[in-house]
């Protein structure tokens, strides 16, 4: 019995163990009772087997067998509604069982299976603790009782000392203490929040800081590595990735896309672009000093503070390099100030903002910018009518972008320089041909201003195919005339750099100067942090009006977007009763590029959850065979062991009936003590019954120590005592009389 039990325990507390921990990996709340049942059975049914005799092996076999058939029938009688297939866990508990039982023979066997055992319980515990496995208490109680079975065991093995030194017993007898042990521990109280380990956690961190910081000092600086790149070349083939290069935090209600300016191009040569422009002139600078000066020579009955805000609204953002090494400082494009940065970090070079050498690790910078209302028909009358700005108006910009007036660095005569620097510099003599000029008369048709001819253009080439492979161009394509017929009179196809070109070289075709730029384009829905990726690389062109400034388009098939506000002299004249925002001209809506859209709910499984319906054939037809076969197993042990004992010699047989009495004896608690002999045994018996016939011990004591042979008296005898002691087991104790004359 006691090795029965030792087994139990290393294949019990197994497979308890694996439940709980099962059902914290599958997201169960917890284990019912039926999971329970089902663990218990199959972890304790092969150490029961193995326990048993021969005739008990064979009905272990038989009733399992006799289930199983049931079983079978109730699943070929109705399939579908069978009730054990409707159980998701059933399958995986039973092979918890088994497993259990298989780690239970190595544990209980093996000593270097109980040192896997700890370490791989203790590994538990720790994920556990730190909430890598959701687990509930009992599982953490049955992990920690596994371990101190396991270390009570090797203690036992290894604990030199006298005395009495088995193994199994002395496991047996503690498991109660270190159940009691281990549920006082679990009552006494906690916090109710978990320790934070916090030093160690801002420890580890500054080590992974220090390690990072030491690895990008010595990084090379390539800015391909984060999707942007200053080469210009139009790929056939673009590969992309997702590597988190910026992150931009805006305060404030935007509903728009940010664009953030890194490199710009002038000169193209049919294949790729390149930056000619070796100026140290402040271009960002003056442009936007340009651009909020020309809002000042708007023809407004209102102050100069509302003409201002209706063209260029001051936004503030945050940008955040994240770990990425780039020699730009991507900005937006109308860029008032630079705070959090050294005067010496960076500077305006060739058209952008470059630094020194690198940006520092992780580097913040607080950017002041000017977003303009280039889709409201105010700024379209803007751009078309309203005069360049004068030295008093220029005077006037100064001051708003935080310079003082008459600023030595950027004076009026400074400004008149930059726009000749500007012809020189972007435009570029771009001659059509005959059938690329047609189809542009035919799209420009009916338009009075050369802006919005480019409105026009921008919304024809974003109804065009955008595609990341497109087809190669050819060797033979050298000019950027003959660019534009591929492009678009033969390839139709292409990605936002392709479509930047065309949009630049048409424009400059028109006599205006204009740019290629590469950056980055995040959409900003709301006030918040958006997290840059390296596949949000983006090309667009720019367009510059004298008096005006540069001017950004997106002729990006589906990343269009008509976002605009209202101006204060619509809102404030008469008959303006909505907040609709005039556009420049009417425009059909085209699909946008696909945003990160919320992924659709997995429909909710309908069998999840499901109440399993159980119909009285389920229970009946299994207990009434498993009930027929143990009838009939005992009725034929019974036949058998009446044959075997009218076979056996009067020795034989008067020993087989005193060993009965002495089990009935056993049954009703009256067992032979240790050190007792049968003759101490009858005379203690009979003097605390009374009643007891225990005559047979006589005769069998003879048979047992001399070769004396009983007559038919004394077997006739022995029968009576047999006889009596199941009356005295009837009236003492009934149940185990029924048992008694079941399986004897």
């Amino acid at each position: 019995m006691i090795s029965f039990i030792y087994e139990c325990i290393y294949t019990l507390i197994p497979a308890l163990t694996a439940m709980y921990y099962y059902c914290g990996l599958t997201g169960m709340e917890k284990p019912g009772i039926a999971m329970f049942a089902v663990v218990i059975i199959t972890a304790l049914m092969l150490p029961l087997f193995m326990h048993l005799k021969s005739s008990g092996r064979l009905l272990y076999i038989g009733i399992a067998l006799a289930n199983a058939v049931a079983l079978y029938l109730l699943y070929i009688r109705d399939p579908e509604s069978f009730a054990l297939i409707n159980i998701p866990w059933l399958g995986h508990i039973i092979l918890i069982g088994l497993i259990s039982y298989a780690a239970g023979f190595l544990l209980s066997h093996f000593s270097p299976a109980r040192y896997i055992c700890m370490i791989g319980c203790i590994t538990l515990l720790v994920l556990t603790m730190l909430r890598y496995i959701a687990v509930k208490k009992p599982g953490v109680f049955f992990c920690m009782m596994l371990i101190l079975t396991a270390l009570a065991d090797e203690v036992q093995i290894h604990w030199k000392r006298a005395g009495y030194t088995d193994k199994k017993k002395h496991l047996v007898s503690l498991l109660p203490f270190m159940a009691v042990l281990i549920i006082s521990t679990s009552l006494i109280k906690y916090p109710s929040k978990p320790y934070d380990w916090k030093f160690f956690i801002n420890l580890w961190d500054k080590m992974v800081v220090a390690t990072e910081k030491i690895r990008f000092a010595f990084e090379s600086s390539t800015d391909s590595d984060i999707g942007f790149s200053d080469n210009g070349t139009l790929l056939s083939d673009l590969n992309t990735s997702k590597r988190e290069v910026l992150s931009v935090t805006v305060n404030d209600e935007f509903d728009r896309p940010l664009y953030l300016a890194g490199s710009t191009f002038n000169s193209f040569d049919g294949h790729s672009w390149k930056n000619t422009n070796k100026t140290s002139m402040p271009e960002r600078t003056l442009d936007t000093i340009e651009s909020i000066a020309s809002a000042y020579c708007a023809d407004s009955v209102f102050s100069d503070f509302y003409v201002v805000r209706d063209y260029y609204l001051r936004r503030d953002l945050s940008l955040k390099y994240l770990d990425t090494k780039s020699k730009y400082l991507f900005a937006p494009a109308k860029l008032n100030t630079i705070k959090s940065l050294h005067t010496t970090s960076a500077k305006e070079k060739n058209g952008a903002l470059m630094f020194r050498l690198s940006n520092r690790y992780h580097l913040n910078a607080e950017l002041t910018y000017y977003m303009s209302n280039e889709n409201n028909i105010a700024f379209y009358d803007h751009i078309k009518s309203d005069p360049p700005p004068t030295e008093s108006e220029w005077q006037k910009a100064l001051v708003a972008v935080g310079l003082m007036p008459n600023d030595d660095e950027f004076t009026f005569s400074l400004y008149e320089k930059y726009k000749e620097h500007i012809k020189d510099t972007y435009t570029e003599s771009v001659t059509l041909s005959p059938a690329l000029k047609d189809k542009l008369d035919t799209l420009f048709r009916g338009t009075d201003s050369q802006y919005e001819k480019l409105k026009r253009l921008e919304y024809s080439l974003g109804q065009m195919g955008y595609d990341l492979a497109p087809p190669v161009i050819p060797q033979d394509v050298k000019t950027s005339s003959q660019y534009l017929d591929f492009f678009l009179l033969q390839s139709g196809r292409g990605y936002c750099s392709y479509y930047a070109t065309a949009f630049v070289l048409i424009a400059r075709s028109m006599g205006l100067p204009a740019r290629y730029v590469q950056g980055y384009r995040v959409y900003i829905k709301d006030k918040g942090t958006y997290k840059i990726s390296s596949n949000m690389a983006h090309a667009w062109p720019e367009v510059y009006f004298e008096g005006k400034g540069w001017i950004a388009f997106e002729p990006t098939p589906g990343f269009y977007s008509d976002s605009s506000w209202i101006t204060y002299d619509q809102r404030m004249s008469e008959g303006q009763e909505t907040m609709h925002v005039p556009a420049v001209f009417d425009r059909p809506a085209i699909t946008p590029v696909p945003k990160d859209q919320p992924e659709e709910e997995e429909p909710e499984d309908k069998e999840e959850g499901r109440i399993i319906s159980v119909t009285p054939a389920m229970i009946l037809i299994p207990v009434s065979i498993a009930v027929a076969f143990l009838i009939l197993f005992l009725f034929t042990a019974k036949v058998i062991k009446r044959r075997r004992f009218r076979l056996l010699d009067i020795r034989q047989k008067y020993i087989y009936l005193s060993r009965e009495s002495l089990q009935i004896c056993r049954s009703m608690g009256l067992g032979i003590k240790e050190g007792e002999t049968l003759s101490e045994f009858r005379d203690r018996i009979v003097k605390e019954t009374g009643d007891a016939n225990l005559s047979f011990i006589t005769g069998y004591e003879m048979l047992l120590y001399s070769d004396k042979m009983p007559d038919d008296p004394g077997l006739r005898a022995a029968f009576d005592c047999r006889n009596g002691l199941l009356l005295l087991l009837r009236q003492k104790k009934r149940l185990r009389y029924i048992l008694t004359i079941l399986l004897n």
